[in-house]
């Protein structure tokens, strides 16, 4: 992700007109130094700082490490950890299933697997 998605997409600026006037004053600074590129190839990992307010990037996770259950609406297996919007973790899948948001993986992970499963309501239906 380019420093120019990262700070408008978190909030941190309005426009992109705000985002270059920060740049040019030195008040956006990518691991303790100025930055005036917007156009930084930001790295997991990074620290991100606007004026006095303190932004990390997440690092993705490339494999799951333990077990992970499948998806409860399709049985799919095709899962990964996304990042939500520059922010907290949840596991997804791949038919669009999102599981809770979690600030690190392992709390993703295990809110996946002790999710609310579905429950069935006993109901009689008569015919007329």
């Amino acid at each position: 992700m380019i420093l120019k998605e990262f700070i408008t997409k978190n909030g941190s600026v309005f426009s992109i007109g705000q985002a270059r006037r920060l740049a040019d004053m030195e008040a956006i600074t990518v691991n303790g130094e100025p930055e005036k590129n917007l156009h930084r190839e930001l790295k997991p990992g990074d620290v991100v700082q606007i004026g006095k307010r303190e932004q990390m990037l997440v690092p993705q996770m490339k494999k799951f490490t333990g077990e992970i259950n499948s998806c409860p609406f399709c049985g799919g297996h095709n899962l990964k950890l996304e990042q939500v919007n520059v922010g907290p973790l949840a596991v997804s899948c791949s038919c669009g299933a999102r599981g809770p948001l979690a600030s690190k993986p392992p709390g993703a992970v295990n809110l996946w697997n002790h999710r609310g499963q579905p429950t069935s309501i006993k109901t009689t239906i008569h015919e007329q």
